[in-house]
């Protein structure tokens, strides 16, 4: 993960759409994918993230400093909530 996004503790998405916008403007994205994310976000994703689509993929989220996305379903037997990420 980014060196600098970690060190600002940001968590939430827009957060990271407008740090993402900001290197944007002196960066490629394949350079902010290298430097700050060591290559483990693609430019692609970037890319989404900068034009507001936040990403599902709970690896990928991590990658980012995003929260994991958890869904609750009741159990149909047991009538208990389950959670699954």
């Amino acid at each position: 993960m980014g060196q600098i996004w970690i060190a600002m503790n940001m968590r939430g998405f827009k957060q990271l759409q407008e740090y993402l916008i900001e290197l944007h403007k002196t960066k490629s994205l394949r350079q902010i994918s290298g430097e700050e994310f060591n290559n483990e976000v693609s430019h692609g994703v970037i890319h989404r993230c900068i034009k507001g689509v936040e990403p599902r993929d709970n690896e990928i989220r991590k990658r980012l400093g995003l929260p994991i996305i958890t869904y609750q379903y009741k159990d149909s037997v047991t009538g208990q909530f389950v959670e699954k990420s």
